[in-house]
C-alpha cells in the first residue's frame, strides 16, 4: 500500500481544479499546506478502511482508536476514530469486498501517470482497483468522505487513476509483450473501465460510471494539453504581466466544484472578482458604500480589504442559505434548488436500561460482550453478533432479532442542495387542520 498522505504535483484528486485553472499550480507553489479537521478526518477513514479490507476485520474494531494522519515530514496529529466514521467506512468497506471477489483486488495502490502527462514522478494512489479479467473490465472505486458532491461521470481523478492501473497491470504482467498500456489492455479484451465514488454522506451505495478503452484514450490526450498547460503558465509567470497572465491562466469562471479546496483562494483574483459579482458590488463598495476604482493588482492593502469584506460575504451567504431554506420548507419554489434528506442519523438504544436487562439477566451475555466502558451501540453488537467474523458471536441469530426490536434511529433531515444533485427528493409535507394545536379560549392573542 501506500502513504495515503503524499501527493504529486500534478495531483489527480486536484485534477477538476488544474483541468479548469492552469495557474492553479503555480497559485498554490508557495503556500504552505495547513491541516484542517476535515481533510484529517478524512485520512483516518481512508486508513481505517484500508486495514480493514487488507487485515479482513470490521471498521467497528477501530473505534475509540487513535489514528495517525500526519505524514513523515509532519508533526504527529491523532485522529479520534468514532462509531459515525465506522459506520460510513464500513458501507465502503462491504462494497469493495463484494466487487472483488474473484477478481484481483488492490487497496491504496500508488500507481504511476507519468508518461500520460510528460512529466516524471506523477503519481496517485487509487483507494481501490478491481480487475475482472473474465467480463474484461477493469473499476477504480473512490471513498469520498466530505460533502461536497462529487460527480462519477467523466471525473477526471478516477480516469488519471484507470491509466495509472493500466501501466501498473502491464508493469506486473511478465508474459506481456505490449508496449503501451493501451495495446496491453486490447490484447488482454478490457472491453471497459467501470468508475465508482462511494460518498456516504450524500447517497446510499456507489455511484457508477462506464466508458471504453477508446474514451480513456480520447481523455489522454485532454490530459496531456491540460498538463502542458500547467507548465506554460508557470513558465509565463515568470515574465508576463500579472494582468495578462491572470486572464490566460486562471479560471474565467470560478465555482465551488472546480475551485473547492485551491489553496490559493483568498489571494485569488479571479475569485475574488466572482465574489465581487455575486454580492453585486466590488470590496470597497461592501465597505464604505460607495465604489472606489479596483486595483489591478492583488498587493497586502487589497488582501486587507477583501479579508474586511469577509464577515459580511459570510453574513449574507448565511442568510441567502437560510431564506431558501425557509421557502423551500414552507412549500415554496427557488428555481434550480430543492430540499434532499439526508443519511439517518446513527442507531441508538430506545431504552439503554432494557437493553442491559436483556443482554446481562435475560441472555446472561458478559461484561465484555455488553459494555465497551458504555453500553454497545447497535452497530457494535450487531459485529460482535456476526458468525462470520467471530469465531464466538456473542448472541445467536435469534438472540440478535431480540435485540433488533430495541433498537430505534431518528428520520434524516432535509437540506438545501441543487436540483440536478438531489438523488432523495423530501416533499414538504401538506399542513391541515390537524398540524395546529388548539389555541385555549383564554390564551390572549396579541
Amino acid at each position: 500500500m501506500s502513504d495515503y498522505t503524499e501527493h504529486a504535483r500534478l495531483s489527480p484528486s486536484g485534477s477538476k481544479g488544474w483541468f479548469a485553472c492552469a495557474g492553479k499550480i503555480r497559485m498554490e507553489s508557495t503556500i504552505a499546506d495547513t491541516p484542517k479537521p476535515y481533510a484529517d478526518a478524512g485520512t483516518a477513514m481512508h486508513a481505517v478502511a484500508a486495514w480493514c479490507l487488507t487485515e479482513h476485520y470490521p471498521a467497528v474494531k477501530r473505534v475509540g482508536d487513535s489514528i495517525p494522519v500526519h505524514s513523515e515530514n509532519e508533526e504527529p496529529r491523532l485522529v479520534g476514530f468514532d462509531e459515525e466514521m465506522a459506520d460510513l467506512v464500513q458501507g465502503y468497506v462491504d462494497t469493495v469486498r463484494r466487487l472483488g471477489v474473484g477478481n484481483q483486488l488492490l487497496i491504496e495502490q500508488r500507481v504511476d501517470f507519468s508518461e500520460f502527462v510528460g512529466e516524471p514522478d506523477q503519481f496517485g494512489t487509487a483507494d481501490a482497483i478491481i480487475y475482472d479479467d473474465r467480463d474484461g473490465e477493469l473499476m477504480v472505486i473512490d471513498l469520498k468522505t466530505g460533502h461536497t458532491p462529487v460527480e462519477v461521470d467523466n471525473n477526471s481523478q478516477l480516469m488519471i487513476y484507470a491509466l495509472g492501473a493500466l501501466r501498473l497491470l502491464l508493469d506486473g504482467d511478465l508474459a506481456a509483450d505490449a508496449t503501451t498500456p493501451f495495446l496491453y489492455a486490447e490484447q488482454k479484451g478490457i472491453l471497459s473501465i467501470r468508475l465508482g465514488i462511494y460518498q456516504p454522506k450524500l447517497r446510499e451505495g456507489l455511484a457508477e460510471w462506464r466508458c471504453t478503452l477508446g474514451d480513456l484514450m480520447a481523455f489522454t490526450e485532454m490530459l496531456r494539453t491540460k498538463a502542458a498547460m500547467v507548465r506554460e503558465a508557470e513558465k509565463d509567470a515568470e515574465f508576463m504581466p500579472a494582468q495578462q497572465w491572470q486572464h490566460i491562466y486562471l479560471n474565467p469562471t470560478p465555482n465551488e466544484v472546480e475551485c473547492a479546496f485551491c489553496k490559493a483562494m483568498p489571494t485569488c483574483p479571479a475569485a475574488a472578482r466572482a465574489v465581487e459579482e455575486s454580492v453585486g458590488a466590488d470590496f470597497e463598495e461592501v465597505i464604505e458604500g460607495h465604489g472606489i476604482e479596483a486595483l489591478p493588482t492583488n498587493p497586502d492593502d487589497v488582501l486587507g480589504k477583501q479579508m474586511a469584506s469577509v464577515g459580511f460575504i459570510e453574513d449574507w451567504c448565511l442568510a441567502v442559505r437560510a431564506e431558501v431554506e425557509r421557502r423551500l420548507l414552507t412549500g415554496g419554489a427557488v428555481p434550480g434548488f430543492g430540499l434532499e434528506l439526508g443519511r439517518k442519523p446513527p442507531r441508538k438504544w430506545g431504552d439503554p436500561a432494557t437493553v442491559e436487562e436483556t443482554l446481562r439477566h435475560k441472555f446472561k451475555v458478559n461484561y465484555e460482550g455488553t459494555y465497551n466502558m458504555k453500553l454497545k451501540s447497535p452497530t457494535q453488537l450487531e459485529a460482535l453478533c456476526d458468525p462470520k467474523k467471530n469465531e464466538k458471536p456473542v448472541l445467536g441469530p435469534r438472540q440478535w432479532k431480540v435485540m433488533q426490536a430495541l433498537i430505534t434511529q431518528g428520520d434524516p433531515s432535509p437540506s438545501v442542495k441543487p436540483a440536478t444533485t438531489i438523488k432523495n427528493p423530501y416533499i414538504v409535507p401538506k399542513l391541515d387542520e390537524g398540524a395546529f394545536a388548539a389555541v385555549p379560549e383564554d390564551c390572549d392573542l396579541v
